[in-house]
């Protein structure tokens, strides 16, 4: 894996810690001797407004920002987000995403995302609802990580190297819920579907 390379990217508003979750799989990467350039672009993050963290990790990574049909993994942490960022990703590339109630102007977005899909001849997608990832969090403000858990089964990548920036990451008083969604996440069951 390290000698193609592997983009990721994160999308969600802000107060989902978006950035946060972009650095603890920067750091994972370097941990594991990726060369890694990661990349921040936001709106109005305090007010909620859109945010996305691309993160390029390989033998050598000259440029921070992933180009379009590139991205390998999408994550969204908010279905009323990120939609657009879909164009970001390889048509063999896995989405994982939070899905909670649309108003119609996303469900408008994501009908031709979900034709997209459902027309691809190996679709990758991971759904999580909303109330089961506030279920497996615990807080809602924890989804960020919680996410991590679920999409870090994709990689070789032990599971203590995830634990181990966490606990890095996050102070004493905010450790053990991190912890605990990011396990959560893991324990998870998950499947890929064409359904979205």
């Amino acid at each position: 894996m390290k000698e193609r390379g592997i983009n990721i990217l994160i999308v969600g508003k802000g107060g989902q810690g978006v950035l946060v979750a972009g650095d603890i799989v920067a750091t994972v990467f370097v941990n594991e001797g990726y060369d890694v350039k990661s990349s921040a672009v936001h709106g109005i993050a305090q007010r909620g407004g859109p945010v996305s963290c691309h993160i390029r990790a390989g033998n050598k990574i000259y440029s921070p920002v992933i180009a379009k049909g590139k991205a390998d993994i999408l994550i969204i942490l908010d279905s009323g987000e990120g939609w657009d960022s879909v164009k970001y990703l390889k048509e063999t590339g896995p989405m994982f995403f939070v899905m909670r109630h649309m108003s119609q102007a996303t469900a408008d977005n994501f009908g031709p995302i979900r034709k997209r899909f459902k027309e691809n001849p190996n679709p990758k997608i991971v759904q999580v609802s909303y109330e089961e990832a506030v279920k497996g969090c615990g807080n809602i403000k924890l989804i960020n990580v919680f996410m991590l858990g679920v999409f870090s089964k994709l990689f070789s990548i032990k599971e203590s190297s995830w634990v181990k920036v966490i606990i890095e990451t996050f102070s004493r008083y905010t450790r053990k819920a991190n912890l605990a969604a990011f396990s959560s996440g893991r324990k998870l069951k998950t499947r890929f579907s064409a359904k979205a």
